[in-house]
């Protein structure tokens, strides 16, 4: 089964001699072009809220050090059977 990774990004360009920003993604999704960069990053944050839930035992529990955003189950953190102090 193949995991489809998302990771957005906002691309700037020029459409009809102005500069426009758009969000994509790489599962696909693109938002509409936009003339200010804070319209194309609202649609980007409107994608990530949209994606499911990552379930508890499988999101990051270090994401800064293994780089996983909390929208993507984390490999080195899923399915690790918790350390319990007695």
């Amino acid at each position: 089964m193949s995991t489809v990774r998302h990771r957005p990004a906002i691309e700037r360009g020029v459409e009809r001699g102005l500069r426009i920003w758009r969000f994509v993604c790489t599962c696909g999704a693109a938002g509409d072009p936009h003339y200010h960069r804070t319209l194309a990053a609202m649609d980007m944050q409107r994608h990530v809220l949209d994606l499911p839930a990552v379930p508890e035992e499988q999101r990051c529990r270090v994401p800064r050090q293994h780089r996983v955003p909390h929208w993507e189950r984390c490999d080195v953190c899923a399915d690790q059977i918790p350390l319990e102090w007695w």
